[in-house]
């Protein structure tokens, strides 16, 4: 069902990418089970349909928010009382202490166990803390750092120009509460069938903490078909490799870019030079 309402609405050039968002969207039902989640990274230029897939997400979502204006304090309170999810839209408009909020809230609350800490206001000045282990979705035209990256799951929606996907889902349709009831039933129905494969589950291809970051979404996966699984493995191996940084000591097209920023560079601070470039 989730596929399917997926391909209703969104168009993807990799049919897996169907699959993985199925699986990403069940795991938000069955966090008590896992150990680190993965941040949803919706990679995609204006007008692809990025806002609308964060809102797929949202409205299917457990305890969810979509957030349109925060503080870090508000999310760390937000999580610890409701154990929500978190939506945010065109990350690269944020001010830039919502944007820190948000960073902070990729980079550590990933894994369970850490905490974001304050001392109390008050003539009593006790320590809190608050968790920060969550489900949360994020996009953005222009990417992510490193580190953020690599603790995101990133789907990359390809831009078309087609009739069929030029359309918003209303979602006061019966179709995404009834959605979003299966969703809960089935974090109800399941939590020992994917805590047992969850202990249990290796692979061959993924390693480390990259296995732990999308172990979730193979879990799932796992326990609907040994294929589903084999299809996100490889799907992931994919990513990993996407990923694999630039030695920028050797990358050609780096030390090509790098020499005509030198060279602009000095033309813009040489007014002589910068005449003669002119004439």
């Amino acid at each position: 069902k989730l596929v399917s309402i997926l391909k209703k609405y969104m168009y993807f050039d990799d049919e897996r990418k169907y699959s993985i968002l199925a699986c990403y969207r069940m795991a938000g039902f069955f966090m008590p089970i896992w150990r680190a989640r993965a941040r949803l990274f919706i990679y995609a230029e204006m007008g692809s349909a990025k806002s609308r897939l964060t809102q797929i997400m949202h409205n299917l979502g457990f305890n969810s928010i979509a957030l349109g204006d925060w503080t870090l304090p508000y999310l760390q309170r937000l999580i610890e009382s409701t154990r929500g999810e978190t939506h945010i839209d065109d990350y690269e408009t944020l001010d830039e202490d919502k944007k820190n909020a948000t960073t902070r809230l990729i980079k550590t609350g990933f894994m369970k166990g850490f905490k974001a800490g304050k001392i109390g206001e008050g003539k009593i000045k006790k320590p809190e803390t608050y968790d920060l282990f969550n489900t949360t979705t994020l996009n953005n035209t222009e990417g992510l750092d490193f580190i953020s990256t690599d603790r995101c799951v990133t789907i990359r929606i390809p831009k078309i120009s087609k009739k069929e996907y030029d359309k918003e889902p209303n979602f006061q349709e019966p179709i995404w509460k009834e959605l979003r009831d299966e969703l809960y039933i089935l974090g109800l129905k399941y939590p020992e069938e994917i805590a047992k494969i969850y202990e249990t589950i290796n692979s061959d291809k993924i390693r480390g903490r990259l296995f732990l970051i999308v172990k979730p979404e193979l879990s799932i996966a796992k326990l609907i078909s040994q294929e589903l699984f084999e299809e996100l493995e490889s799907f992931w191996c994919e990513e990993i490799e996407q990923r694999q940084s630039v030695d920028y000591e050797s990358d050609w097209e780096f030390l090509a870019y790098r020499q005509i920023y030198n060279l602009l560079s000095t033309l813009s601070t040489n007014p002589t030079l910068s005449t003669l470039s002119t004439l």
